[in-house]
């Protein structure tokens, strides 16, 4: 039942959740044996993984990877608007996806990216 609960909870939340809103949504007490539960199951299950400190439903395949690797590039450069061959460079280069694949994997981020031509990317120099 918990695990139903958890996975509920995180599949309502497309952009992941971290351990004490999680927590929080479950009406759970950090401490407990239940919450101590709770990280346990998110550890284990192959359903469940951790990106940039926030707990996400889906496997770690392909389009998982690339959110990940432009989400970690985000993080530690703090850039909104950036060419997606930077972003991916961590990726070897049979992950990278051609531009269908990008603009797919993209649209299925939850709004939190978005592809845009290159016409509306201005250069600086």
């Amino acid at each position: 039942m918990i695990r139903e609960r958890l996975f509920g909870e995180l599949l309502a939340s497309p952009t992941g959740l971290d351990l004490p809103s999680l927590l929080s949504k479950m009406r759970i007490d950090a401490g407990t044996s239940a919450s101590a539960a709770i990280e346990s199951i998110l550890m284990l299950s192959p359903e469940v993984y951790l990106a940039e400190s926030r707990w996400r439903m889906g496997s770690r395949g392909k389009a998982s990877r690339i959110l990940s690797a432009i989400e970690v590039y985000t993080s530690s450069t703090g850039k909104k608007i950036f060419r997606a061959s930077a972003a991916l460079s961590s990726l070897s280069a049979d992950e990278h996806p051609t531009a269908d694949e990008l603009r797919e994997i993209l649209g299925s981020s939850g709004g939190r990216f978005t592809l845009l031509p290159n016409d509306m990317i201005k250069r600086n120099g």
